[in-house]
């Protein structure tokens, strides 16, 4: 749903005082920069997303280490409960850890796209206003003609 308020805009845009003629190099240039502009989108998106998936990752583990009571409590049940599953102690130690490393490595990850979500939203809302600065087609300029 969100797709029609950014396609719907940018398309307006592209035709509004072009002649019927130019139709073939609006449309060629609009799906450039619209190709161009989603691939830098993703870059952007991505270095963020990892950057912050690290960053909340350090964060979570800083206030969660071996010596810290809940941790350590935390260990100690899962390592209990795979050592009743039939793992050694040995074995059943290494996967409680891994396993909360699983745990704090998805919790930054969720994290992580939560702030993106968040800073593309403000970045929405900021951009908002600029359709006041839209220029309206009038009847028989082509523009209205080739949108519809």
């Amino acid at each position: 749903a969100g797709l029609a308020f950014i396609f719907l805009p940018s398309n307006t845009l592209a035709y509004v005082g072009m002649a019927r003629e130019q139709n073939n190099q609006v449309s060629s240039m609009n799906a450039f920069v619209r190709n161009v502009g989603g691939s830098i989108g993703i870059a952007v998106i991505s270095t963020f997303l990892t950057r912050q998936a690290q960053a909340h990752q350090n964060y979570l583990v800083s206030h969660a280490s071996p010596g810290t009571p809940a941790f350590d409590q935390m260990l100690a049940g899962m390592t209990a409960a795979l050592h009743q599953a039939g793992l050694s102690a040995a074995d059943a130690t290494a996967q409680a850890y891994a396993r909360i490393s699983f745990m704090f490595e998805a919790q930054a990850t969720t994290l992580a796209y939560v702030d993106v979500v968040s800073v593309m939203a403000l970045v929405v809302m900021c951009l908002v206003p600029l359709v006041t600065l839209m220029r309206r087609g009038t009847p028989g300029d082509g523009a209205t003609e080739s949108i519809h």
